[in-house]
């Protein structure tokens, strides 16, 4: 909804209309939902803020505007909804989402240790403490057994999954392996040796002053003479 553009008002009204809404009291009630979020919206922010730190691993950011819903119904409507009509909402949506947030909101530790110091940054510290606090504890028993249904239910829903996935998987034929269909390699040419001439680098010619120290030959004659 663009403020600019539409009332919240008049989103509403274009909105009952486009899921062809007409009982006046599921109209109320939505229309109160939405008004209580925009009214308490920081109360609901400073909550949810709590939420996903505390639980960053099992809660995600799709799933905010749901607990937006959650938050208000559940600190400000819950005894005016009662029990089995709140429970009737919870049960409406996943197990384990719902879990987590009632988990959570209704942990005295939760709401003393996280919540209340930021509560009392909005709300007058005893309107926290006699009113959102104590209206919340006074409905652990009942929500204790919600949570504990809710855990069953969690639990059982991810093991049918599991075993859900594992029959698919089952279903697959296994990957037959194939060897590598690669090209055989050509031989390489081998060169025709050749012949390498050996000389010693450090033998020098005979000096012809050794050959023929006289200059004159004589040396050669007398070996042909020998000869």
């Amino acid at each position: 909804c663009n403020p600019n553009k539409m009332t919240i008002d008049s989103h509403l009204e274009v909105y009952l209309a486009s899921v062809g809404c007409k009982d006046e009291g599921e109209e109320l009630f939505i229309k109160q939902v939405v008004y209580g979020c925009l009214r308490f919206k920081r109360i609901i922010n400073v909550t949810l803020t709590a939420l996903y730190f505390k639980h960053g691993t099992e809660v995600s950011r799709d799933d905010y505007h749901l607990y937006m819903v959650f938050a208000y119904l559940t600190i400000m409507r819950v005894e005016d909804l009662g029990v089995p009509v709140f429970r009737k909402f919870v049960f409406a949506h996943d197990y384990q989402k719902m879990f987590v947030w009632l988990t959570f909101i209704f942990s005295a530790t939760n709401l003393n240790k996280w919540l209340k110091e930021e509560w009392c940054r909005i709300f007058d510290e005893q309107y926290v403490e006699d009113e959102l606090i104590a209206r919340l504890l006074r409905n652990v028993p009942e929500m204790s057994e919600v949570i504990e249904r809710l855990r069953d239910l969690a639990s059982t829903k991810s093991a049918d999954d599991k075993t859900s996935e594992d029959l698919n998987r089952s279903k697959h034929e296994p990957t037959q392996l194939q060897p590598f269909n690669l090209s055989k390699s050509r031989p390489r040419a081998i060169p025709e040796p050749f012949g390498i001439k050996l000389e010693n680098p450090y033998k020098k010619p005979i000096p012809r002053s050794l050959r023929d120290p006289m200059g004159d030959g004589t040396m050669k004659r007398v070996q042909d003479a020998k000869s």
